[in-house]
């Protein structure tokens, strides 16, 4: 069942058991393992059917400390809730991720990767995954690792027509919860507010919150400040732990044997390091992302390098079978190398203008690689 509005589904007088506050992937998740077992659940989902400025306007929001994305970028809100805007990349936590490490405080979790394995093959069925592979070992302290760009499923627009369907199921739509009212002991009830300005509350026997991480904690943070900390009592870890997933541009690099690995269809390969490299250097885990550079990209690292370093610039085109033309006046202190002159007036590192011929490297095609 699909309700435009709270009045119209309190009109039922339908009463669930349990109420899943959002209706993203782990919200509709949810519903439908309760539902299997024939018991009511109400998906309360703050926004409505498709997307809308003005319900995703209620994200808008300022964030201080760290710089971050616009906050009304970085979720949805609408039924299928940010699978809306997913990308399909999809990858197992590691083992090592759950483990505690000593050299950084508060790491690890009360479970582990095995815990979860049992579930492994209901994800990739509900998510459309093919099967995930093991890791490579390259080195000691490297490992290949799998990263699976998959078709992203839309939640509400694949289980649109269950959960409507469902006897089990209904789908609040434009029901904004704001706040979870609790005594100390268990939540009370929900406080809701509808787009035309009506306020209502729900009482359900058990609530489970599935607004997204930043959402779970402004929603939780502010009922305890309501509530004087009664709606969730020991809240230490409450709004703690911001996770973020940095991305830095390393560098570039020449890859001369790329047998050693796998490079998938769009030119990229992932690597992370072993457990036994974080161990030994004291880091934490991470991602490698290398992406082939376009043949354009390669002529303008080989002109710039022939600029700073001559002799590894001229080991490089002969071995890609370039040939290089760079200006004198990209001519470095201590180099008495003398190159026919292109017109370029650069006096430092510069993209020169480069003749090309097929690009080839001990029989592949050239990888030059930006590592992230």
């Amino acid at each position: 069942m699909i309700f435009d509005n709270f009045q119209t589904f309190k009109s039922v007088q339908w009463t669930p058991k349990v109420a899943v506050i959002g209706a993203g992937p782990a919200g509709i998740t949810i519903a439908r393992k309760l539902a299997a077992k024939n018991i009511p659940v109400v998906i309360l989902e703050a926004g409505g059917d498709s997307f809308s400025d003005e319900s995703q306007a209620f994200y808008n929001g300022r964030t201080v400390g760290d710089p971050y994305f616009a906050l009304d970028e970085t979720r949805l809100r609408f039924l299928g809730g940010s699978s809306n805007h997913w990308a399909g990349w999809c990858r197992l936590l590691d083992e090592e991720d759950f483990r505690p490490k000593p050299w950084v405080a508060d790491t690890g979790w009360p479970i582990r990767r095995k815990d979860l394995e049992p579930y492994i093959d209901e994800v990739r069925e509900i998510l459309q995954l093919e099967p995930f592979q093991p890791d490579a070992p390259i080195s000691t302290d490297i490992r290949q690792v799998q990263l699976i760009k998959s078709n992203a499923v839309r939640f509400g627009t694949r289980f649109r027509d269950e959960l409507a369907a469902s006897e089990h199921i209904a789908v609040v739509l434009n029901a904004y919860v704001t706040s979870l009212d609790g005594d100390g002991q268990a939540i009370d009830a929900l406080s809701l507010w509808s787009p035309d300005g009506q306020s209502d509350r729900l009482h359900a026997d058990y609530v489970v919150v599935c607004t997204g991480g930043l959402e779970n904690s402004r929603l939780l943070l502010w009922s305890n400040e309501l509530s004087n900390g009664a709606a969730v009592p020991h809240a230490a870890a409450l709004g703690r732990y911001w996770m973020e997933h940095p991305h830095f541009e390393c560098g570039n690099a020449v890859l001369n044997d790329v047998s050693r690995f796998e490079i998938d269809q769009d030119g990229e390969a992932f690597f992370s390091p072993s457990w036994e490299a974080m161990q030994r250097k004291g880091i934490l885990n991470f991602g490698i992302r290398l992406v082939e550079m376009p043949y354009g990209g390669v002529k303008a690292l080989v002109a710039n390098l022939a600029c700073s370093a001559p002799s590894a610039a001229e080991w490089l085109s002969e071995g890609l079978g370039q040939r290089l033309n760079a200006p004198r006046n990209c001519i470095w202190p201590g180099n008495r190398r003398r190159w026919p002159a292109t017109g370029c007036k650069s006096t430092g590192p510069c993209a020169t203008h480069l003749a090309c011929r097929a690009s080839t490297f001990t029989g592949e095609k050239a990888r030059l690689n930006t590592a992230r």
